[in-house]
Parts: C-alpha cells; structure tokens; sequence
C-alpha cells in the first residue's frame, strides 16, 4: 500500500511539474516576446520621430526603408538592390493604410522566424525595425539550467514531503485493531468499511461456533462409537480415525495420521476394501485381528463433480455375532440330533405295536418305553424353550427374591425323585435376599439339585445351602457323586455336552441343565464356581452381588 501510495505521489509530482514548467516558460517566452515587440515598435516610432533619418541602429534589430512604390531603399542587414519589392507585404501594406502594421513571419530574406513592425514616416515612405524570436527563447533557454535545478529541488521535496504523508496516512490504518473493528477511531472515511468488517467478524464468529459445535458433536460421536472410523483421501493417506479404530489397529500411542492406510493393517482383506472405496466401489470383507473377528465396509467420497475425493471404512466387531451363529450351528445341529434320538425309539416301539409283535408283558414294556421316551422328548423340548427365553434376553419382572425358601420350594419337589434315587436331600443356611427374576431363579435352583440327584450314588447325599460371604448371597449345591474328571469341567456348561453319555441316557438328561444354569446366572450378575473331585462328589456355588442385579 505503501509503495503505491508512493508511486502515485511520484507520478502525480512529475505531472505538476512538468506541466508547471511547461506554463512558467511558455509564460516566461511570452513575456520576453512581448518586450521584444514593444521594443521594436519604441525603436520604429523613434526614427519615425528623427528631425533627419537616421537608419542606423546599435541594437542589432533589422531596419529595412522601404518607398511609396514597395521598392526597398535601404536594408541593414542585405543589399538593397537584391531584394523584391515589398508592397505586397502584410505589414507594409497596414502601414500605408493606416500609419503602421506589424506582422509575424519567417524572413524570405534570412530565413528564421522575426516580428516586423512597419512605420509610415511624412514623405510618404515607410520605416521597418525587424527583430528575429531567436532572441526571446535564447533568453529563455538560459534560463532552462535554473528551472530544470527548481524542477529536481521541488521533485526531491515532494519526494521527502510525500513519504513522511503516506507514513502519517498508513501508520493509523496499520495500527488498526481488527479484533475490534468499532473500536478505532481514524479517517470518517473509514467508518462503512470498520462498519462491515464488524458484521463479517460478527458473521464468522457465528459461523465458527457453529462449525465448532458440529465438529465438537461429530468428535463426541465418533470417538464414543463402538465401531472403527477411518477417513482417507484420494491417495490412500489417513486423515482421521476415531478411538475405536485406534484401539482395533493397535496404533493408541502412534502418531498415524498423514501416514498411508497400510500402516493401519496390511492385510490383504483390508487393502482390497480400501483400494476398492478409492477406485469409486463400494466395498466389504471379513477380517480377523488378534483373535477377533471384523466386518470391514467401505465407501467412496464423492466431491462436488462426482469425482472420488477420498474414501470412509467403517469396522464393526463382529466377534460375538460370529460366535453366536456358530452357536446356533450347533445348536440346531445338537437339537436335530437330540429329537431324532428319541423319535427313532419312539417310531420304532410304536411300529413294533401296529404290527402285532409285542402282546402281553411285552406289549405292557413296550408302552413304557414308549413313555419314558416321549417324557424325555417332552423335558427337552421344555428345556430348549427355557433355553430360548433366556437367549432372548426379554426384560423380565423383577422382585425380591427369598433364596432360602425358593431352595425349600425345589428341594421340595425333587424330593420324590431323590428317594427313588436313594439320595437324601438336605436345606441348611440363612435367609438372604436377591432381586431378580423368580421363575428363572428357580430354574437355576431346581437344575443345580436336579443334576446332582441324577449324577449321585446309591445312598448318596445333597446339601443345598444359602450363605453370606460378605460379597453377597451364595448358593451351595454339594453332592456325594460321581464327580467330574478336570480335563471336563471347562465344558459341562456348554449345550448338549454330557460328560457320560450313557449315564446321561439311563437318568433321562437333556445336556441342557448347566447350560439353563450358566445363562440364569449370567442374567443376574452371578459367578459360578465348581470344585469337583472324580468318585467323591462336586460342589456347584453361585455367588451373587449384594443387593442383588437389575435385569
């Protein structure tokens, strides 16, 4: 601005003073021009004046003597005889008309610009003094050295006097405070300009919340998502990833962004996902990291032309969904083989009635097996419905939940079974309360003690108690039977699995009780824990937190 400012003032001094030049001499020539013609004429009318004439002249101007007729009678400055007769001319011609004449001209005689002024004298002849111009702009020129040091003093202090100007102009203007554009108290000329800067900063103030408080939202969002975020652009250099994706490529203390994608993960999955996004094409793919399993989805980034700017990955932990499809795999696979087990019994008995080939005892056994394998299939399926209902994870009623009594309750209705077993059953402990589901804790009861009646000995013993350990309720099933062998304890929680199959069948289980078990507990916040010995018995504890836990 400064430099402009500066460079106007300099062109803008050189105009005025050259244009002032210009007029000074053209006034100053003018000047000279005129004193030279009044001059002339002083001179012309003092011959004219002379009691004799005297032509002579120490002036140095031309004096020419010319006769009634034009003829040239005496010339100072050539020889009379050689010039033309000068009646035709301008100022002759004015001065035989009406006493005097001048005029302007280039001299046919000497050839340079000269003033004539033309007298009529008595007898009838005219007097002319002539001088040339050349002596008015030869005095002129003498006086260029002196304009010409005028024009470079002024032009110098113009110079001096503009910079100091722009320096006082400019030093308010860049001491503005811009922060506060209302604030500054300069040039009048300058208020609509502060006016609008105000209500640009105004505007972009408003406008910077805004994108603050969406970025600040979209920040919030991302790095509280469960699932990977990652942005690329165009040439596959990360520009941002949330805390998920973080803690899935194992980068929490890596410094990845500007990097390239395959610093994330060189896998070939996910390179063909985001080469794919970059290429325009939406993309998916399975992934595996560090034992667990990834959905990997990517998306082109489209800019205003529809040209791909760069690329999103969205990844999605799908390690429990995974696990629970191929639990549902088995599942069905286990049910279908469980139903058909005994359906096959149950055809095969009924087939063996239809045709007549059992009668009599036979016929009564027959019928009983016939029995005893449909109230088997019929407690399976009870028991995968249960099952089910769990797996659903319905929200259930909650109540406070005696669990002594709900024992009492089980110990009660499984005490026919036991005698039948030769089991004692026995209930000790204290009242303690937990809050939960009533029915499904009593399913998690009744199985405890139902296994450990069916896994018993002959003259065994069951001792169900209900304890405080100071944590919260626990719930002891301790039986005298068989036990179980370490290398099995890890899975008899799984569905269908059964430690003695063959037992398994003799007592009429489903391999779903544990399991029924297992899920109940994990709905109420409960740990279970197992100490089993081979031959000498197992002890099934479920410890719940105080208070109990909300569904």
């Amino acid at each position: 601005m400064k430099k402009r400012f500066l460079r106007n003032i300099f062109l803008l001094s050189a105009f005025i003073i050259i244009v002032t030049a210009t007029l000074v001499s053209s006034v100053i020539y003018r000047q000279f021009y005129e004193e030279m013609k009044t001059e002339v004429r002083q001179e012309a009318q003092r011959i004219r004046l002379e009691q004799e004439l005297d032509l002579t002249t120490t002036s140095g101007r031309r004096v020419t003597h010319i006769a009634q007729d034009g003829e040239v009678l005496y010339d100072s400055e050539a020889q009379a005889q050689d010039m033309e007769n000068h009646m035709e001319r301008e100022e002759i011609k004015e001065a035989f008309a009406n006493g005097e004449g001048e005029a302007s001209r280039p001299s046919a005689t000497l050839g340079i610009q000269t003033y004539y002024y033309a007298v009529r004298l008595e007898d009838g002849s005219v007097v002319r003094v002539a001088q040339s111009t050349q002596s008015s702009l030869s005095t002129l020129l003498g006086c260029v050295p002196y304009v010409v040091l005028i024009i470079i003093l002024v032009f110098l202090a113009a110079i001096v006097i503009g910079r100091a100007q722009v320096k006082r102009i400019v030093e308010p203007i860049n001491s503005m405070n811009l922060e506060e554009p209302l604030s500054n108290d300069i040039y009048e000329e300058f208020a609509p300009l502060l006016g609008r800067l105000q209500k640009q900063k105004e505007q972009l103030s408003a406008q910077m919340g805004e994108l603050n408080s969406r970025r600040e939202e979209l920040a919030s969002i991302t790095s509280n998502m469960n699932e990977g975020l990652v942005v690329l652009n165009q040439k596959g250099v990360v520009l941002s990833l949330n805390n998920s994706a973080r803690r899935i490529f194992a980068c929490d203390n890596q410094d990845v962004l500007g990097s390239h994608y395959v610093t994330l993960n060189r896998s070939m999955p996910f390179k063909e996902a985001a080469e794919k996004a970059l290429s325009g094409q939406r993309g998916d793919c399975i992934n595996e990291l560090d034992g667990r399993i990834y959905e990997l989805f990517s998306a082109p980034i489209k800019d205003a032309d529809g040209e791909t700017a760069g690329a999103v990955m969205l990844i999605m932990d799908v390690t429990e969904k995974a696990e629970a499809e191929q639990r549902r795999r088995e599942f069905t696979a286990n049910v279908s083989h469980e139903l058909k087990t005994p359906l096959t019994c149950i055809m095969g008995y009924a087939e063996l009635l239809k045709d007549g080939m059992a009668a009599g005892q036979d016929g009564v056994k027959f019928a009983a097996k016939l029995y005893n394998e449909a109230g088997r299939l019929l407690s399976l399926i009870e028991d995968i419905i249960k099952l089910s209902h769990i797996d659903e994870g319905q929200e259930l009623l909650k109540e406070r939940v005696e669990l002594l009594k709900l024992a009492e309750e089980a110990v009660k209705a499984l005490s026919e079974k036991a005698g039948e077993a030769d089991v004692l059953l026995e209930i000790k402990g204290s009242e303690a309360e937990v809050t939960g589901s009533r029915p499904l804790l009593y399913e998690l009861v009744y199985n405890l003690i139902d296994n450990a009646v069916k896994y018993n000995k002959k003259g065994g013993r069951v001792t169900v108690s209900v304890t405080d350990d100071g944590q919260g309720p626990v719930l002891r099933v301790e039986d005298t039977g068989i036990g179980i062998a370490p290398e099995y304890q890890d899975r008899i929680f799984e569905r269908f699995y059964r430690v003695d199959k063959s037992r398994t069948r003799e007592t009429g289980g489903t391999g779903l009780g544990l399991a029924i078990v297992k899920n109940a507990a994990a709905q109420h916040g409960a740990e279970i824990t197992l100490e089993s010995v081979p031959g000498r018995g197992s002890a099934f504890s479920v410890h719940f937190k105080a208070g109990g836990q909300k569904l």
